[in-house]
């Protein structure tokens, strides 16, 4: 992941962390106490050594649903890799106007595409 400040000794891009029953956007800087909080590799949906995206970043109680906003990066989910690659589901793209997250686009399940209709 590309990200601006990458070139100038930043050790994470900027990250946000959405709750997925929370409106609330909280930043990774903020985490809670230390015995809360675990360090995490996120990593996209490639096979690839390339599609890290972050290392050892501190988050407090990750569950499924939560949204990781990065922010000042590229265009991600398009340029990293073949959209249909092993058959992955297209992620779902949020844009983010101040402090409110807006879906452009859901999930694109590709099976359909991948193995042809079932009749």
């Amino acid at each position: 992941l590309n990200y601006y400040g990458q070139m100038m000794a930043m050790k994470y891009p900027f990250m946000q962390m959405k709750n997925g029953t929370s409106e609330e956007l909280c930043s990774s800087d903020s985490a809670g106490t230390a015995e809360n909080v675990e360090k995490y590799e996120i990593c996209g949906s490639l096979c690839t050594v390339s599609d890290v995206i972050i290392r050892q970043v501190p988050l407090e109680n990750p569950e499924t649903g939560d949204i990781l906003v990065f922010e000042r990066t590229g265009a991600y989910s398009v340029t990293e890799g073949i959209s249909l690659f092993l058959s992955r589901d297209l992620p779902r793209i949020y844009v983010k106007s101040g402090e409110k997250l807006t879906l452009i686009r859901e999930q694109i399940r590709t099976e359909e595409v991948n193995y042809g209709r079932t009749y």
